[in-house]
Parts: C-alpha cells; sequence; structure tokens
C-alpha cells in the first residue's frame, strides 16, 4: 500500500498525482509528467507501478512512446485501468527505496 507521506511527496513534485488500483495492484498516475531534458514529447501521463510485476521489481508506463538521446526499448503495451500504455526495458535495484526515488530512478534512463 502507498502511504499517504510518498503520495503527498508525489504530488508536490507533479501535480494531479493519483493513485489507482487494478487487479490487486497498486498504481500511480502521474499526468502531464515533465520529462528529463532532452526528451521527445516534454511532458507526458506516467503510470508507476512501484511493486513487482512483469518479472520487474516495479516498472514505469507511458501514455506514449518517448524519444530519448539514447534509445529504449519500447518494446509492450498494456492496458491499465482502460488506457493503453508503453513500457520499455529498465530495472531499478530497489532495495528499501521508497515511490519518489523508485520512479526517480526510472526517469534517469530517459537522460
Amino acid at each position: 500500500m502507498i502511504c499517504q507521506e510518498h503520495m503527498a511527496e508525489l504530488a508536490d513534485i507533479f501535480p494531479g498525482a493519483s493513485c489507482i488500483a487494478e487487479a490487486g495492484i497498486e498504481y500511480i498516475l502521474l499526468p502531464n509528467a515533465e520529462l528529463p531534458v532532452g526528451c521527445s514529447p516534454t511532458h507526458v501521463d506516467l503510470l508507476l507501478c512501484p511493486a513487482g510485476r512483469d518479472g520487474y521489481p516495479s516498472r514505469l508506463f507511458a501514455a506514449q512512446v518517448v524519444q530519448t538521446r539514447v534509445q529504449r526499448n519500447w518494446h509492450q503495451t498494456s492496458v491499465i485501468a482502460g488506457r493503453t500504455w508503453v513500457v520499455f526495458s529498465w530495472r531499478v535495484n530497489q532495495t528499501d527505496l521508497n515511490p519518489v526515488q523508485i520512479l526517480s530512478a526510472h526517469l534517469e534512463a530517459l537522460r
């Protein structure tokens, strides 16, 4: 369960952040999130799954493929909460990381 403190911290960084639960998995929706410099588009809806899914300890989904300086392997689409999302291969070693730190580690891959 995502604690209120972490959601408040995310909402400070990403206004409109909210929790979504589907099929027993909690996600964090980050609408119109600003992406790191060099990404195209510069803003996109993101969906963070801070728990294990698809064989990864966490996942960061995007509403569309993001072009970055170093191309990522955008290879999978998923329908979550009635929307289609894409995701790239990236594994975060998240021992004792909170959702904000997990998100930061995923965003680092887009730099």
